[in-house]
């Protein structure tokens, strides 16, 4: 095998190994919830989306799309939106302000499953945290980098 070869597979494994770590988490989190748990909970899973990214993006031979599909199912039909439902649970608290925004500037050209959650964090960001000054930036990113179309 090549050393291309074996660096590819290598970038396989930890991105499964990230996944099936990431189903872990969640079983263990909610088997015993801790006061922060939501937080801890929503953090880990947007950083697994966010080491995903990089090991994609990072990729140098992904012919057969294997790193992209696992990163889209990833980010698109298993983390996204368990952040969103966990930062609805409490949606004026920080955290929550962290990852509605988080979600917003997530892939902000994508379009399919991944705008509901985008449109909705927005709403949640207009809601519960209009004044917060963390906002303005937001709507910078919305009127620059999203495709609207």
């Amino acid at each position: 095998m090549t050393q291309a070869g074996t660096k590819f597979r290598m970038k396989i494994t930890s991105l499964l190994t990230l996944a099936a770590s990431l189903g872990m988490t969640i079983n263990l989190a909610t088997a015993a919830p801790s006061p922060n748990s939501n937080d801890d909970q929503m953090r880990a899973l947007s950083k697994a989306v966010d080491d995903a990214s990089a090991i994609y993006h990072a990729a140098t031979n992904d012919a057969d799309n294997k790193l992209q599909r696992t990163y889209y199912h990833l980010l698109i039909e298993t983390n996204l939106p368990q952040i969103f439902d966990l930062a609805k649970r409490n949606p004026a608290s920080e955290t929550a302000f962290e990852m509605f925004s988080w979600i917003v500037m997530k892939g902000a050209a994508e379009r399919g499953p991944i705008w509901t959650n985008r449109l909705q964090a927005v709403e949640q960001l207009a809601k519960y945290h209009a004044t917060n000054s963390g906002v303005g930036p937001i709507c910078g990113y919305i009127g620059h980098n999203w495709v609207w179309c």
